[in-house]
This record gives structure tokens, C-alpha cells and sequence, in this order.
């Protein structure tokens, strides 16, 4: 006993045998699987025998987006991703849409403050609608006459009222003959936008440009006299 066990641990560390190896390579799962080239290969192809075909026809009529067209002649304006130019300004398709009812604060205007200073509230106002907006389409009903490359009409976002939200948050005055009287009562109450320093009203800075009615060029070059 004491033999056979000796050998089974010394067959255990010397590892199997050099004719265990030769039967584990003839056994069925070591067999090496040729593969025929003639048979996994492609065909040959004669280049001259490739013909180019014409591609087929769209399913569909397609082509770019084209810009948004003007506005007239149409009683609702959809503004695709309008462009703010100002806080009550709006552009598309070469067609500047104002909003009715409202003053609007020009980009290049500054406000006064409680302290005497001045702040680029034309510029917050412009941000602030901008933010508000963020590209969404907008939808505007003409009011007055519709003709002309700047027309005025009341604009809202889903259900709001564009002129009623600048006015209503400080960032537009109420025109003395609009809808929106209150809104700028709840603009001063609340202290919102250019309300927000109590007792100051808006003023222009004296050190402010001038808004040129010249082109950009001739403003620029001092043709203005």
C-alpha cells in the first residue's frame, strides 16, 4: 500500500506522461480543421464586368430649410426662433416684428440707481427676454397696419403675453395708451427690473450715445456731423 501510494504522489508531481500527450493529440477534439481558400473565398471579379447604376429616386421630396418668408398678408405670424434685438424687438426672416403696447428699453439705454450710478439696463432687458424666449417659437397677432419691413404686433410664448411678461417683470414701460397699466403698478410694487431701487424712476445716462439713424458705416466714419 505504502508503494502505490508513493507512486501516485510521484505520477502527481512529475506531471503526465510524453505518450499522454500523443494520445491527447489524436483524440477527435485536437484534430486541426482545414479550410479550403477555393471555398471560403470570394469569387474573382473581372472589373470590366462592374457597372455603375444610377441611384434611385427619394421617396420623398426633399431639400434645405428654407428661411421664414415674410410676414405679409397673413393674419397669424408664427416666429420660428426669433432674434431679440431688443426687450420688445423681434427678428425673423428679415422682417422686425415691435410689440404693441408697450415703451421699449433700448439696448444702449442706463438706468439710474438708488447710489447715483449707472446700470446697462437696456442690455438686461434684452437678456432677460432673451432667456425667457430661449428660441422657442413664437406666435403673434398683427395689430394696426401690416405692411413694411417693421410691423407691430401682440406676441405671446404657449398662453403668455409677451408685452404683459417685459412689463409685468420690470423689463418694458407701459404705453400710455396699452393694456398694461397694471402690470407696471406690480412691476413698481414689487420692485422688479428697472423698479427695483424704490422712489428712483428710469432716466436715460447723460454720458449714453446717441442712437444713429445712419448706416453702420457712415455712423461709424462720422458722416453725421
Amino acid at each position: 500500500m505504502r508503494i502505490l501510494y508513493l507512486a501516485s504522489l510521484l505520477g502527481l508531481l512529475l506531471g503526465p506522461t510524453p505518450a499522454a500527450f500523443a494520445q491527447s493529440d489524436t483524440s477527435p477534439m485536437g484534430a486541426a480543421r482545414t479550410i479550403a481558400p477555393d471555398i471560403v473565398a470570394p469569387p474573382a471579379i473581372d472589373p470590366e464586368e462592374i457597372e455603375r447604376v444610377a441611384p434611385r429616386a427619394p421617396l420623398s421630396e426633399i431639400g434645405p430649410a428654407r428661411p421664414p418668408g415674410p410676414l405679409a398678408g397673413e393674419t397669424d405670424w408664427t416666429l420660428v426662433r426669433p432674434l431679440v434685438t431688443a426687450a420688445g424687438r423681434l427678428e425673423v426672416g428679415g422682417v422686425t416684428v415691435v410689440l404693441a403696447g408697450i415703451d421699449i428699453i433700448e439696448p444702449e439705454r442706463r438706468c439710474r440707481g438708488r447710489d447715483g450710478g449707472r446700470w446697462p439696463c437696456g442690455m438686461r432687458a434684452r437678456t432677460a427676454l432673451r432667456g425667457f424666449l430661449r428660441g422657442r417659437t413664437v406666435a403673434c397677432d398683427p395689430a394696426g397696419d401690416g405692411g413694411g419691413a417693421v410691423r407691430r404686433a401682440s406676441c405671446r410664448l404657449g398662453a403668455r403675453d409677451l408685452g404683459a411678461w417685459l412689463v409685468e417683470n420690470g423689463w418694458a414701460m407701459a404705453a400710455g395708451n396699452g393694456p398694461y397699466a397694471d402690470a407696471q403698478r406690480r412691476a413698481i410694487d414689487n420692485k422688479r427690473g428697472i423698479f427695483a431701487d424704490e422712489g428712483v424712476d428710469p432716466a436715460p445716462s447723460a454720458d449714453a450715445p446717441p442712437v444713429s439713424i445712419l448706416p453702420a458705416d457712415e455712423a461709424a466714419s462720422g458722416l453725421g456731423g
